[in-house]
């Protein structure tokens, strides 16, 4: 499965109206490698979405449920991620430098060797994240939510 422009243009429909469009529901799919450089695909469903090496760089994935996703080697490079369900997510090498994860559920994900140079992490859940070997200079860092 891949995503089509026209999943894109009745997503933003659907963000835009909510009567019309359809809310881009991309569960179990398999999206290794695309390209979604720059994609609005906020409120979207990515559960358990392979998204392994994939170009995310600038997308906006707020509201997002990326549970249980494998974004394993993605390049999530100023991404919008605030609110995003991250829970379970497999993220380990991923490239999030300059993304905004504020209040993002990171609970149990896995983000061994990632990139979070000068993330927002402000309010977000990291409660047992695997951090091994993760570069860690944030902007925000809120440690009531955290380990």
């Amino acid at each position: 499965m891949f995503v089509t422009t026209e999943t894109l243009r009745l997503h933003k429909l659907w963000l835009e109206t909510e009567s019309d469009g359809k809310r881009a529901n991309l569960s179990n799919a398999n999206l290794r490698g695309a390209n979604l450089s720059g994609a609005n695909l906020s409120d979207a469903n990515l559960s358990g979405a392979n998204l392994r090496d994939a170009d995310l760089f600038g997308a906006n994935l707020r509201g997002a449920n990326l549970s249980g996703a494998d974004l394993s080697y993605a390049n999530l490079r100023d991404a919008d991620l605030r609110d995003a369900n991250l829970s379970d997510a497999d993220l380990h090498g991923a490239e999030l430098s300059g993304a905004n994860l504020f209040r993002a559920d990171l609970s149990y994900a896995n983000l061994t060797g990632a990139n979070l140079s000068y993330v927002n992490m402000i309010g977000a859940n990291l409660i047992g994240v695997v951090l091994d070997g993760a570069e860690l200079k944030t902007r925000g860092f809120d440690l009531a939510n955290t380990l």
